[in-house]
């Protein structure tokens, strides 16, 4: 008994523990992922899928488990792969439930590997990572091979959309330390594709160019405006140089 609170990380997930709140006789808090919103997938509406209160193992691994929920699952999901094509096998554990908190699964698959890592959106002072590091070090302490690590935001104001990657955890080792590209004569090309906008906004119509094909551009110039289903965006360019195509015109 008590406040609950429950976050999914697919379409399965957010069907089944919506109902799941729904029919709790206590108050639970629905965590919606707003990055997921645009997700899809076959989802079985009669298949049978732990409640509230219990974690789900979403890859088998052997080297270490990442901990994860709510839109960091899919990135955890992503990193094992990527850790995968270079020879490591990562386990994925989905919390699913926050309070209750699955101790029972999270530490077995903890305990099979030795290793932990915690991935969360926020920053790691004072959060729920910072709680799961806690409760996996005192009840996992002999088993470890290496202390719990976080990979967490940073503790600064969430920014805007535009440096919303730079803030979250992602799979690319460099996107934190990246840097710039020198100002110069272009020596190669370089393909601009639509950054992620954030909330998992993936279609968007170009509303004005603010360049031209020939014209040079520097690091971070805004050079088009596009529209969400939120808002109309400022998209500034990663790469210093000279436009040679726009693959869209405005309105597509």
């Amino acid at each position: 008994p008590g406040l609950h609170v429950v976050t999914p990380a697919n379409a399965a997930d957010a069907h089944r523990l919506l109902r799941a709140a729904i029919a709790s006789p206590d108050p639970v808090v629905f965590m919606e992922p707003k990055k997921l919103y645009w997700t899809k997938e076959e989802v079985d509406l009669g298949a049978e899928l732990p409640g509230i209160g219990r974690a789900m193992i979403r890859r088998e691994g052997t080297d270490a488990t990442l901990i994860a929920y709510g839109p960091s699952v899919p990135v955890a999901l992503e990193a094992a792969e990527v850790a995968a094509q270079e020879g490591r096998s990562l386990q994925v554990v989905d919390l699913r439930s926050i309070v209750p908190f699955d101790d029972e699964t999270v530490c077995a698959a903890v305990r099979s590997t030795g290793r932990a890592v915690v991935v969360a959106e926020a920053p790691g002072f004072a959060s729920v990572a910072s709680e799961i590091v806690a409760r996996v070090t005192e009840r996992c302490f002999h088993s470890l091979a290496a202390p719990v690590r976080r990979a967490v935001g940073f503790d600064i104001p969430f920014p805007s959309p535009k440096l919303e990657h730079v803030q979250l955890p992602g799979v690319d080792p460099g996107a934190r330390r990246r840097r710039r590209p020198a100002v110069g004569p272009v020596v190669s090309a370089e393909t601009f594709l639509l950054p992620d906008l954030g909330e998992g906004l993936t279609d968007v119509e170009v509303v004005r160019w603010l360049v031209a094909e020939g014209d040079v551009v520097a690091v971070d110039q805004i050079v088009v405006e596009v529209e969400t289903a939120k808002s109309v965006v400022d998209v500034p360019t990663p790469f210093a140089g000279r436009v040679a195509t726009l693959h869209a015109g405005e309105g597509e």
